[in-house]
């Protein structure tokens, strides 16, 4: 039999992508979405005029022991 070779793409949006996170992988991105590396990334200037509408702010997450 011979071997077929496709590739695909597939899209999914951000509330898909958090909705299918467990509780663990959503505290993980909250780690990885307070680095410093990317709050830079979130204060950056946008490069097209599709976030215009949007309002961006750095996002700082409490840890479970700032109750």
């Amino acid at each position: 039999m011979p071997d077929i070779q496709k590739v695909y793409t597939l899209s999914i949006t951000v509330e898909q992508f958090i909705n299918a996170c467990s509780r663990t992988e959503l505290i993980e991105l909250g780690f990885i979405l307070d680095s410093p590396r990317i709050q830079e990334k979130i204060k950056q200037q946008p490069d097209t005029d599709f976030y215009d509408e949007y309002q961006v702010f750095p996002i700082k997450l409490k840890s479970d022991d700032q109750h």
